[in-house]
């Protein structure tokens, strides 16, 4: 315990220019991604309402908010798919916009090398849609692969030779490999474990399958099979890419992410579940608010006590967060404590107000869902 509450205080303890460098460069950057992820739902022909609880749902209640908050590759990288599905699937398409399609997402990888299933995602939605899509896909993601494969030479003798590589020992599997064929105790433990559960921490994700389940029955259409088409391909790339990003992190040799609160390594694979989400919210407004209440509680807790939890804890959230957070013991910066000089449970009494307002403004708009009809989105541009 000593360890951890060490731990806390170096976490909490950045200077004020170092606090500011990171809300601008990762909170900022993360908060317009919402904006861009919001378009791209909209773009599936879906009504605004779910469509933005279904952005809610991945920006305030999923592992994506923490580190909104906590400079590490995967929101960047995740932000940067998000602006390639954006140019990809709400702007009118043209070859330059293609290039910049592969442009964005390869510079993705450059942060994370997990985003390369993202790559190859978009690749395959843009081929669906176009075909003509994929040539100057692959030109525009040629720039991002130089700067990696030069970065790779630089610092460690080859364009294919990793970071991995040089990684801490503990992380390397005994055959010295990085991956390993998916565990399914780490599967169980990716989805519903109370230890870095995806939908134990966001049990709003569940809305997810009912979205699929309804995307695979096609029985929320809204008639016009040119927007059908390009919402079937959304909604796909995301469950894909959920999917994969989740095999893949099963078969990482460390899945867990070490000191974290939640399954960081699925940052990656969550962001553009948002549109098959919204699906979800459109069938059962009620309940799924209800979920997002949990899910929004549980991160805020998390983001507003640490994120970096000792990997030790098998149930950090009620076992670590919940009890720092409840007995007031708050130890990151955060608007109240940085500008006002609150300290404890005060220091968020401002989130937690804008929260709620604007909560009780989306509520109103859930209960009309069922008089919502699907929006133009050409009138959005």
């Amino acid at each position: 315990m000593n360890r951890q509450r060490a731990s806390i205080r170096s976490e909490g303890s950045g200077s004020g220019g170092s606090v500011i460098v990171n809300w601008v460069m990762n909170s900022l950057v993360s908060a317009m991604a919402m904006v861009l992820l919001l378009r791209v739902v909209l773009s599936a022909g879906l009504c605004l309402g779910p469509a933005v609880l279904g952005v809610l749902a991945i920006g305030l209640g999923a592992v994506y908010y923490p580190y909104a908050t906590t400079y590490y590759a995967h929101n960047p990288a995740a932000n940067l798919i998000i602006a390639a599905a954006f140019v990809a699937f709400v702007l009118e398409p043209t070859p330059w916009r293609d290039a910049l399609v592969g442009a964005l997402a390869g510079s993705a990888d450059v942060c994370d090398y997990a985003a390369v299933f993202a790559v190859l995602i978009l690749a395959g939605a843009l081929m669906i849609l176009r075909r003509r899509a994929l040539a100057p896909f692959v030109a525009g993601g040629l720039l991002p692969a130089a700067v990696l494969a030069s970065y790779h030479t630089f610092l460690f003798g080859g364009p294919a030779t990793t970071a991995y590589r040089f990684q801490n020992p503990q992380f390397v599997p005994p055959d010295g490999g990085v991956l390993q064929l998916p565990d399914p105790s780490a599967l169980l433990h990716l989805t519903v474990g109370p230890y870095r559960g995806v939908f134990f921490y966001s049990p709003v994700l569940v809305l997810a399958l009912v979205g699929a389940w309804l995307a695979i029955r096609r029985d929320d259409t809204p008639g016009d099979p040119p927007v059908e088409r390009k919402r079937q391909v959304i909604v796909w790339a995301g469950a894909g890419l959920f999917v994969v990003q989740l095999l893949f992190n099963a078969s990482y040799h460390i899945w867990w992410g070490g000191w974290t609160a939640g399954a960081r390594h699925m940052i990656l694979g969550l962001v553009l579940l948002a549109p098959i989400v919204a699906m979800g919210f459109a069938r059962f407004p009620r309940a799924g608010v209800g979920l997002l209440a949990v899910s929004v509680a549980n991160y805020l807790a998390i983001s507003t006590v640490l994120v970096q939890v000792d990997d030790r804890l098998t149930n950090p959230l009620f076992d670590f967060v919940y009890p720092l957070f409840l007995s007031g013991n708050i130890q990151r910066a955060n608007l109240g404590t940085f500008l006002l000089g609150l300290e404890g449970l005060w220091s968020i009494v401002s989130l937690v107000v804008c929260a709620t307002v604007l909560g009780l403004a989306l509520m109103r708009r859930v209960l009309s869902i069922a008089r919502l009809q699907p929006i133009d989105t050409h009138t959005l541009r």
